[in-house]
C-alpha cells in the first residue's frame, strides 16, 4: 500500500521488537515502503541494523538503500555492515551501498572475499554487484576470471561473464576483429569478445556463424557463453538449434542445462519433446528445471490465459502449480497483476512450485517491489533452487543506478 498505509507506522514500529526475527524483518521493509523519505524510518533501521538476528540485519541494510534521504547519510549508516560476521548482511550492505555510488576500493575489499565463499548465494550476489559496478570494478578482473573458470556451479560461471560483459564493455565493433579473439585470444579475450559480438553483430549471420564456431571450444565456460549469445540472437542464433538439440545428451550437465535455457530463450518449438522428456527424466535437478522454464517460454502465454494461470496456482497438483506459477512472468503486461498471488506461493510445501514463483518474479522485475520481504525470507529456505531464485528475482527487482 506504500505511503497509504501511513495510519499503520506507529503499530509496525512496535513490531520491530516482536520475538519472532520474521516478523521484525518484515516490519522494517514495511517502514521503508510507507515513509522512504522519514528520519524515523532512518532511525528504525539504523537500529535494526544493530540486531541480534542476521536476516533482520540483512533487510535493514537493503531497505536503507532505497530510502529518498542525502546519499551520504545513507552511506555512513552502511559502511560498518561491510564488516558484519555473516557474508549475507556483507553482501546485502554491498547491494545496497552500490547504488549510492562511493569511491569503489571499499565495495571491492569486501566483495573479493565474498566470490570465494563457501555459499552459493553469497558468491552469486558478490558477481553480480560487480556487475553493477561497471568499469569501477576492473581491478577485480583476475578474481571474476576465477570464478569463470573454477566455480563448481553453473550459475556462479555464468554470472562471471555477464559480469566480465559490463566491466569489459566492447570498444571494438569490429565483426572481424572479435570473431579472431574468438579464435585466439586468450580464455578473457574470447569471453569478451563472445559478449562484444553477441551486441556488436546484432542479428547478423556472420556474427551467428562465429559463435557457432565457439561453441565447439575446448572451454566448457566459452561453449556455454556462446551458446547463450547466440540464444540472444534471435532468429540468426536459430543455427545453433540442431547442435544444442544433440548437447541435450551431453555427459556434462553444465552443458545440457545450458543447451535447455538457449533452446527456449530461442524458442525451439522442435525441441519441446527432448526438453519435456529431460524435465521429467534427467538425473540434474538443474538440467530439469532449465527444461521446465524453457518450455514456458516456448509456449507462450496471452493476457487471456492470465485467469486460468491464476486459478491454477490453486491446483491440487503441485507440477500445475509450479507450470502456471512459471509462465505468470511471462504474461506480457498484465504479470504485475499476479504478483500478490506469488508472493502468497512462495509458501508452497513443494520446492518446484516455490521455483516457478521466484522466477516469475524475476521476470516480472522492479514492478515485482512488493515481493522483496518474502523474497528476502526465501534466501532461508531449505531447498538451495529456492534460495537461488530468490537472490536472482531480488537482483532484478531491484532499482537500477542512474548513470
Amino acid at each position: 500500500m506504500g505511503v497509504h498505509a501511513d495510519g499503520a507506522f506507529p503499530l509496525l514500529s512496535l513490531l520491530l521488537k516482536d520475538n519472532n526475527p520474521d516478523v521484525r524483518m518484515t516490519a522494517a521493509w514495511s517502514l521503508a515502503m510507507i515513509r522512504p523519505g522519514a528520519e524515523d524510518t532512518f532511525a528504525a533501521l539504523l537500529a535494526c541494523l544493530r540486531d541480534s538476528d542476521s536476516y533482520v540485519r540483512l533487510s535493514a541494510a537493503m531497505a536503507l538503500g532505497t530510502l529518498r534521504l542525502p546519499q551520504e547519510k545513507v552511506l555512513q549508516a552502511l559502511l560498518p555492515s561491510l564488516d558484519d560476521p555473516d557474508p549475507y548482511v556483507r553482501l546485502s550492505s554491498a547491494m545496497a551501498i552500490e547504488m549510492l555510488s562511493p569511491d569503489p576500493q571499499r565495495l571491492l575489499d569486501t566483495l573479493v572475499p565474498l566470490m570465494r565463499d563457501e555459499n552459493l548465494y553469497v558468491r552469486m550476489g558478490a558477481v553480480m554487484v560487480l556487475g553493477r559496478m561497471g568499469e569501477r570494478a576492473e581491478t577485480a578482473l583476475p578474481e571474476l576470471i576465477g570464478v569463470i573458470r573454477e566455480d563448481l556451479d553453473l550459475h556462479a560461471r555464468m554470472s562471471g561473464v555477464s559480469a566480465l560483459r559490463a566491466i569489459r564493455p566492447p570498444r571494438d565493433r569490429d565483426v572481424p576483429k572479435l570473431a579472431a579473439e574468438i579464435r585466439e585470444g586468450d580464455l578473457v579475450r574470447r569471453l569478451a569478445a563472445i559478449v562484444s559480438l553477441n551486441i556488436a553483430g546484432s542479428n547478423s549471420a556472420g556474427a551467428a556463424g562465429d559463435l557457432l564456431t565457439a561453441m565447439e571450444d575446448k572451454e566448457e565456460i566459452v561453449r556455454i557463453a556462446a551458446a547463450f549469445a547466440l540464444g540472444n540472437m534471435g532468429a540468426a542464433g536459430r543455427r545453433a538449434v540442431p547442435r544444442l538439440m544433440e548437447w541435450l545428451r551431453d555427459n556434462s550437465p553444465h552443458i545440457r542445462m545450458s543447451a535447455a535455457g538457449t533452446l527456449g530463450m530461442l524458442k525451439a518449438v522442435e525441441a519441446a519433446p527432448l526438453l519435456e522428456k529431460a524435465e521429467s527424466s534427467d538425473p540434474d535437478p538443474d538440467v530439469r528445471l532449465s527444461s521446465a522454464l524453457s518450455l514456458q517460454l516456448i509456449r507462450p502465454r496471452g493476457e487471456e490465459s492470465l485467469p486460468g494461470l491464476l486459478s491454477s496456482l490453486n491446483n491440487p497438483h503441485p507440477e500445475v502449480r509450479g507450470s502456471a506459477a512459471m509462465a505468470l512472468g511471462g504474461v506480457d503486461g498484465w504479470s504485475e497483476l499476479a504478483v500478490s498471488q506469488l508472493i502468497d506461493t512462495l509458501n508452497d510445501e513443494y520446492p518446484y512450485v516455490r521455483i516457478g514463483a521466484a522466477g516469475a518474479l524475476a521476470r516480472i522485475g522492479p514492478k515485482a517491489r512488493t515481493a522483496v520481504p518474502q523474497l528476502l525470507m526465501s534466501l532461508k529456505d531449505k531447498d538451495p533452487h529456492v534460495r537461488l531464485y530468490s537472490l536472482v528475482a531480488l537482483e532484478a527487482i531491484r532499482p537500477k543506478r542512474v548513470k
